[in-house]
């Protein structure tokens, strides 16, 4: 009890550090910065904190040892990074970076002429010139600050070279060895995040450029399937709209000949036409519905429920000599209504294109350990395999409307609600002995497949 509560402690402990951490990186950045601009406010935020907490520590020993100049120096300090974390708060982060880079070398370079190179401030300057190639955008800046800083490290070389300082204590030995310590870490750490935040700005860049090559892959697909159905919708409604207008116009000339025995053939002409074109116009409806409501409701849909409602419907059109057998079919969230326009299409299609007294479909289904394999076989006229993969298109039609009544949409639209449930729809056919369409399905993207027992 006391071991869970203390990790529970812990935990919360650790929790509220990583709040303020990310509270403290996150001063002054604004979503219309680019993702470089705001990688740099977070590092220069967290190098702020960092430094701060090491400024305190020397600071503490300072005060340890009575170093009262030492202490007011570090105060000094510490006053100085808190101001520039103020400054990003404000947004301000130009001047901020200004201070940085020039405001406190100069206050270094200070402390450094006054208690000498026993104070390790030399090694601060190669935070300040690695600082001024991170957190400036122009080269000519990075190169003008660089050059500002190493110059002070070089002239406080020299100065302690030639000159005595200020103040003196033997006690700098340690605080010199810190310095140089904490220096290096700081370093290390800066260069650590920045190049972390680099990759994985790259790494999020990649998915972007990966999802936007996919989205475009998408859209090329969707205009040339546009294109597509665009030509041949026109061509196909064109078809049926020539056939009225023709017989409209023998209509019209014949009546004004009142030559009217001709009338009841014209009519069933021009009704025959409407017919196709309303057929033709619910169809593609139908099929601009599948193509885009990719997302629908999903329920528990029972396979067999779905055939059973489709060979009650295909039984009014084909009357009793019709067999429809089927395997224990399985229960799968779905959206109901396709899956019964999917088995009503594939179903329907075994049956007009059947020249047999009995037609005979057979469903059945396998499954594996990723995926669920569905078929639907039939006794008809079977299908030339120079069409297997021509099938699936929109408005292919092997046959002309007098012989076989269709839209030659029947297979796109079972291809399209296929497609959209992430799997893969085929054939095999020999002509004169039947066809078999396969659908397999993931289970991944079915979920709850169940088999009824």
């Amino acid at each position: 009890m006391i071991k869970e509560k203390l990790v529970k402690n812990n935990n919360s402990l650790f929790l509220k550090i990583k709040k303020n951490w990310a509270k403290f990186s996150g001063y002054g950045l604004d979503d219309d910065f680019s993702y470089i601009e705001r990688i740099r406010v977070r590092v220069l935020n967290q190098a702020i904190i960092i430094v701060a907490l090491i400024q305190s520590t020397i600071s503490i020993s300072h005060l340890y040892y009575f170093q009262l100049e030492g202490l007011l120096s570090g105060l000094i300090i510490l006053g100085l990074l808190f101001f520039l974390l103020h400054l990003n708060k404000k947004k301000k982060h130009y001047t901020s970076r200004l201070v940085l880079n020039i405001i406190m070398p100069l206050i270094i370079f200070i402390i450094g002429i006054i208690y000498g190179g026993s104070a390790g401030t030399q090694y601060n300057f190669f935070t300040f010139i690695l600082t001024s190639f991170f957190f400036h955008q122009r080269f000519r800046t990075k190169l003008l600050l660089a050059f500002f800083n190493f110059s002070l490290y070089l002239t406080l070389k020299y100065y302690w070279e030639n000159n005595e300082n200020f103040l003196s204590s033997d006690l700098f030995l340690f605080i010199e060895i810190l310095t140089f310590i904490i220096t290096a870490t700081v370093i290390v750490t800066i260069i650590h995040i920045f190049l972390t935040e680099i990759e994985q700005y790259n790494l999020t860049n990649k998915k972007l450029l990966q999802t936007l090559e996919e989205n475009n892959n998408r859209l090329q697909a969707a205009n040339e399937e546009l294109e597509r159905f665009a030509y041949i919708a026109s061509h196909d409604l064109k078809t049926p709209l020539r056939t009225i207008i023709s017989f409209t116009g023998l209509l019209e000339r014949d009546f004004k000949k009142n030559k009217l025995d001709s009338f009841p053939d014209y009519f069933s002409y021009v009704k025959e036409g409407a017919k196709q074109m309303n057929s033709l116009i619910s169809t593609t409806l139908e099929y601009s519905k599948v193509n885009h409501e990719v997302d629908v409701e999903r329920v528990e849909v029972d396979l067999n429920r779905v055939v059973e409602k489709v060979k009650a419907n295909l039984l009014q059109t084909y009357g009793e000599n019709i067999f429809i057998e089927k395997d224990n079919l399985p229960i799968f969230l779905a959206e109901e209504g396709r899956m019964i326009l999917l088995f009503q299409n594939l179903i329907e299609n075994g049956l007009k294109y059947n020249q047999e007294d009995n037609k005979i479909i057979k469903v059945s289904v396998k499954e594996t350990q990723s995926n669920i394999l569905l078929s639907v076989k039939d006794n008809g006229i079977g299908i030339q395999e120079e069409y297997h993969d021509q099938i699936f298109s929109m408005f292919k039609r092997l046959h002309t409307n007098h012989k076989y009544e269709g839209t030659g949409l029947g297979l796109a639209i079972c291809k399209k609600i296929v497609d959209n449930l992430n799997g893969k729809i085929w054939l095999k056919s020999e002509e004169g002995k039947g066809t078999t369409f396969f659908i397999e399905l993931p289970k991944a993207e079915l979920q709850d497949i169940k088999i009824k027992s």
